[in-house]
């Protein structure tokens, strides 16, 4: 999950967690919420790519999961990932996976309330701990075998008839 990696280390950088040198400007703060959401979102959507299509470069149909990655919507992903964290019994999602949905939540309200609320003023206590957050619940989903990661990305996906 290279790209997940990549924007939850933009997401620090974005914050000042490196630094340490007083307090980031609010737009800053901002962008590392967003960075923070987007790396569960890109995180989930590569899971479902690979989970389905192959996470090997050489043996996977590449147009086929560059389809199924961009497949992932926000809505009805964020929508399964609730279902999931409200029941907390799923059936057959494991800790790791209710983990990730049960965080999934909270950082796209974070992620709207950065983006589109301009009276919103985070705090860097706040935003490194929804990074943090975010980077754990990531770290669990590759925790999870591949028969479940499988199921997860079938129910985030597929719409229920």
């Amino acid at each position: 999950m290279s790209d997940s990696t990549d924007l939850i280390a933009l997401a620090r950088e974005l914050a000042g967690d490196s630094k340490g040198r007083g307090r980031p400007k609010a737009v800053r703060l901002k962008r590392a919420l967003s960075c923070a959401y987007y790396a569960m979102f890109h995180g989930l959507a590569r899971m479902c790519a690979d989970s389905l299509i192959g996470s090997s470069k050489i043996d996977r149909a590449e147009r086929a999961w560059q389809q199924v990655y961009r497949s992932l919507d926000h809505g009805p992903a964020s929508n399964r990932c609730k279902e999931i964290g409200i029941q907390k019994t799923n059936p057959g999602f494991p800790t790791p996976i209710v983990t990730f949905a049960t965080q999934f939540m909270p950082a796209k309200e974070n992620r709207n309330r950065a983006d589109y609320d301009p009276a919103f003023a985070p705090t860097k206590g706040t935003v490194l701990a929804a990074i943090n957050a975010a980077e754990v619940a990531l770290k669990g989903l590759d925790t999870a075998t591949a028969k479940d990661r499988r199921a997860l990305a079938v129910y985030v996906l597929l719409q229920r008839r």
